[in-house]
């Protein structure tokens, strides 16, 4: 199974981290992820200017990572459309820090970059936990819990395929 990552938070964002980490117990990880963060960018692309991509090592993660110089939407673009990676069973976005829900799922760059995905005819699944405080530092173990949580949901969307063009928007709870 081949499975690509990305976030709208950065490529050393602990949410995307988390993912990596629970999701090599699956299959082949690639990472394809914004080099900063880019939240509320939307379904923005990059059009008037070179967008860089540089490969990345995720140090104690074995995993093939790409960092761009875009938005979410840019970093599976390049995916796919320029082949970084071979096409992957499941685009999975996230995990964001803070929830996706209402009219945030608009602006939401985590969300698009699932959207993107879908364009493509791919499974995709944005990520987000649903817990906010201000000024906390995000760790990777507020991730985790989270993290099971969507490795649980790929397995099941690999299992059920999802209809074509079709996403899901999971919010896990904060203390889940």
């Amino acid at each position: 199974m081949q499975i690509l990552v990305t976030n709208d938070d950065g490529i050393n964002a602990p949410g995307i981290h988390a993912l990596v980490k629970e999701f090599s117990q699956l299959g082949n990880v690639f990472v394809v992820a914004p080099d900063a963060e880019r939240s509320a960018t939307s379904q923005a692309i990059t059009v008037h200017q070179p967008i860089r991509v540089d490969k990345q090592d995720l140090n104690y993660l074995n995993t093939t990572a790409w960092r761009i110089g875009g938005t979410p939407t840019d970093c599976v673009k390049l995916a796919l459309e320029a082949e970084l990676i071979s096409k992957p069973d499941i685009v999975v976005s996230g995990i964001n820090h803070g929830p996706n829900l209402g009219t945030d799922v608009l602006y939401s760059g985590t969300v698009s970059a699932a959207i993107e995905a879908a364009l493509h005819g791919l499974p995709a699944i944005a990520v987000s936990l649903n817990f906010w405080q201000p000024g906390h530092v995000w760790q990777i173990e507020d991730f985790t819990q989270a993290a099971k949580a969507a490795k649980n949901i790929v397995q099941k969307t690999l299992t059920n395929t999802l209809p074509p063009n079709t996403l899901l928007n999971v919010n896990v709870p904060g203390g889940a």
